[in-house]
């Protein structure tokens, strides 16, 4: 499955959260590490 690619400017987290990526990878239980920029993703 491809996904549509987003502009350069858009930050990693609001890719993250149109990719779905951080619920993927919680449903999975793979643990997601990063610093404070991405203090909005969750716990």
């Amino acid at each position: 499955m491809a996904l549509a690619a987003l502009p350069g400017r858009a930050h990693d987290l609001t890719a993250a959260r149109t990719h779905w990526i951080t619920r993927i990878c919680e449903r999975q239980g793979i643990p997601v590490l990063a610093d404070h920029a991405y203090m909005g993703a969750g716990p």
